[in-house]
């Protein structure tokens, strides 16, 4: 079973003097007041790689379903979201981005390689 890309494109307008090259989450519904889908875009040049960008882009999306309460693709009855192969519950899910997303900012939790291998990141969360 391949990837699903629902909700998620590429951009690559890197040539441009300020281009850039990344992948795109869009929310899966427009919010009220608004003309236009949300977007989050993972710039490759911030997260240093094609596959972490897309891991993110694609967990921001899941995020979305699950506090939208849409039933993603993978979605079960148990209400557990599965992600590359590994079963979790949506609060759980909501943790690990944001743990990801704090520990590859300036600053933020350091990270050493391991633990989040399952999960599609070469790499575990410690504090330092």
């Amino acid at each position: 079973m391949g990837v699903k890309l629902d909700g998620l494109k590429v951009w690559n307008d890197s040539g441009k003097e300020r281009g850039g090259a990344g992948w795109i989450a869009v929310s899966p519904v427009v919010k009220a007041g608004q003309s236009h889908h949300e977007e989050k875009w993972f710039n490759i040049d911030t997260w240093k790689s094609w596959r972490l960008a897309f891991v993110l882009a694609r967990l921001q999306r899941k995020v979305w379903e699950v506090n939208l309460t849409f039933k993603p693709a993978d979605w079960n009855e148990d209400k557990l979201v599965e992600i590359d192969g590994e079963k979790v519950t949506p609060e759980a899910l909501r943790r690990m981005a944001h743990q990801v997303a704090q520990s590859l900012r300036p600053g933020g939790l350091s990270w050493d390689l391991g633990a989040l291998s399952g999960y599609g990141v070469a790499g575990s969360l410690e504090a330092p």
